[in-house]
């Protein structure tokens, strides 16, 4: 006889619960700890959401970035299990931040999360898996670039592929993929090209 698999609370819901403790911050290893098995894909969801609220802030694409790439590499390399060193673990993320980013994506967050089911599994595990790191590592890249607003879709690439992974839900997943190679394939040459003229005049 199967057993019925258990509910576990969407995104929102983890976050809403953590951004109302009485804490000014909370760090990243607390963060892992509350979502569990389904930390890595999370994690990626949690970070992209800051991203997205602070539009182009300069340095924050690149603090964010970081961790996003770090977590990304994970993946590529079918890492089973969570590892975040210590300097990563300690980094500390404002509660007041975090609701604010929460706020602002909670009407349509809502409505995907209400969708999502474990489905397409092939995206959400093993090799597939593997093959959405890597092109979240070329993703991220794009993403902490010195860009004007160049990393607002490279972030919903991001969090639409970490709620995937974390829901299983390799339809979602799939979606983040096709947004990703649609927006490389358009604006890839822009990107290079912007990305040159950064690195000519940081040499000067």
């Amino acid at each position: 006889m199967l057993m019925p698999e258990i509910q576990r609370p969407p995104l929102s819901q983890v976050l809403s619960t953590l951004v109302v403790r009485e804490t000014d911050a909370i760090n990243l290893g607390e963060l892992a700890e509350a979502f569990g098995s389904r930390a890595k894909g999370m994690l990626l969801a949690l970070l992209a959401l800051p991203v997205l609220a602070a539009g182009f802030i300069p340095g924050v694409s690149t603090v964010f970035g970081s961790v996003l790439l770090f977590l990304s590499a994970q993946l590529c390399l079918g890492k089973q299990d969570l590892w975040l060193p210590r300097r990563i673990r300690d980094m500390r993320i404002s509660t007041t931040v975090l609701k604010q980013a929460l706020d602002a994506a909670r009407p349509w967050l809502h409505r995907i999360e209400r969708r999502m089911r474990p489905r397409y599994t092939v995206l959400t595990e093993g090799l597939g898996v593997r093959f959405v790191g890597l092109l979240l590592l070329v993703n991220v890249l794009v993403l902490m670039g010195p860009i004007p607003f160049g990393n607002l879709v490279p972030a919903v690439v991001v969090l639409l592929s970490g709620i995937g992974l974390a829901e299983r839900d390799g339809l979602v997943v799939l979606f983040s993929i096709a947004l990703c190679v649609l927006f490389l394939g358009l604006f890839g040459g822009v990107l290079l090209t912007r990305l040159r003229v950064f690195l000519s005049a940081v040499a000067l």
